[in-house]
């Protein structure tokens, strides 16, 4: 079973710099990756997944340089919730994928790979010392992934996925005899 906990992270300023390069670059391929998509169906009527598009990073760093600076697998992984977000609108469960803004309140990235607590610093690819986090719960479990995240009052979060190892709780029964519907409208 997975639980996702929250907690305030502490970054310095070239931390706080870099969180926003990681923001905004996730950003940036996540709408590069959303144009691709809806340029190629409309043209040639080719549906691209997230696999043939994410196999064009390498040479979009040829062409943007400063891509390099941010975490590979937090780009990857932008292209992914893209493409869930597609699956999840031709299944009916979502609307239409949007272009995302520099100016929204959710601003957020995520790591999916080689997350770790160390002395109380939050380690993650390309944030060399780690961050400062306040731990003010402990975590049961193995870290599976972390997602960044900076509200519109300049407060930092973390948000981490655990694996518990739990199986999830068998679904009880409705007994007719025993269950009482109440109507509240």
């Amino acid at each position: 079973m997975f639980k996702a906990l929250k907690y305030r992270i502490y970054p310095t300023k070239e931390q706080k710099t870099l969180i926003a390069k990681h923001i905004g670059s996730t950003r940036f391929i996540y709408n590069l990756a959303l144009e691709t998509k809806q340029m190629a169906y409309s043209g040639a009527k080719v549906n691209l997944s997230g696999f043939d598009i994410a196999k064009q990073i390498p040479e979009l760093k040829k062409e943007c340089p400063w891509l390099k600076d941010v975490n590979s697998q937090s780009l990857q992984k932008s292209i992914i919730n893209m493409d869930s977000a597609f699956n999840n609108f031709f299944k009916g469960r979502a609307a239409f994928p949007h272009f995302k803004s520099k100016n929204s309140a959710r601003q957020s990235f995520c790591v999916p790979q080689s997350v770790s607590l160390e002395k109380g610093r939050l380690q993650i690819p390309k944030f060399k010392g780690g961050i400062d986090i306040l731990l003010h719960r402990p975590i049961k479990g193995e870290v599976r992934q972390a997602t960044i995240s900076r509200t519109p009052t300049g407060k930092y979060f973390v948000s981490i996925l655990v694996e518990t190892g739990a199986s999830a709780p068998e679904q009880q029964p409705v007994k007719e005899t025993t269950t009482i519907g109440i109507d509240l409208g």
